[in-house]
């Protein structure tokens, strides 16, 4: 998927076949394995692993700038000796996090990296982060960053 910018995108499996994506990263590459800029990205029953090699510097999965995202009944499984985060999140604009129903696992895995304004919702999710914080922030006072999460009974 190409770098979105200033659009609203929505990823949805075709009815007739599995609703996977794979990928694998074995040199050198962007810092980002999808990028979104001033716009937002939804995904619905998607089900993404992404596994590297030996050597392949950290990445993020999901790169927002000034940007939404969220993902509805999904899974996302990062695999290899890399350190991934799942969404990092950058810019001054107020953004919105959302997972719902969805499992993301990796023992080198942050789920949520933090820097510009956020109201974050994990909501109904299982996040398998292995010796990693769940959530990292790294921003300054001003910005604020709410964080919601939901367990259902």
């Amino acid at each position: 998927m190409p770098s979105r910018a200033k659009r609203s995108t929505c990823v949805r499996p075709p009815l007739s076949t599995p609703p996977g994506l794979g990928a694998s990263r074995r040199r050198q590459g962007p810092a980002a394995w999808f990028a979104v800029e001033e716009g937002s990205l939804f995904l619905d029953g998607i089900d993404l692993v992404a596994q590297t090699s030996e050597g392949t510097p950290p990445a993020a999965l999901f790169r927002l700038r000034d940007s939404s995202w969220q993902a509805r009944d999904c899974t996302f499984t990062m695999a290899g000796p890399t350190a991934f985060t799942l969404v990092h999140a950058t810019g001054t604009k107020h953004g919105a996090i959302a997972l719902r129903q969805s499992y993301a696992r990796g023992a080198q895995v942050t789920p949520l990296s933090l820097q510009s304004p956020s109201d974050v919702l994990v909501e109904g999710s299982l996040l398998v982060a292995g010796a990693q914080p769940l959530i990292h922030y790294q921003g300054v006072d001003k910005d604020p960053v709410t964080v919601r999460w939901c367990a259902r009974r």
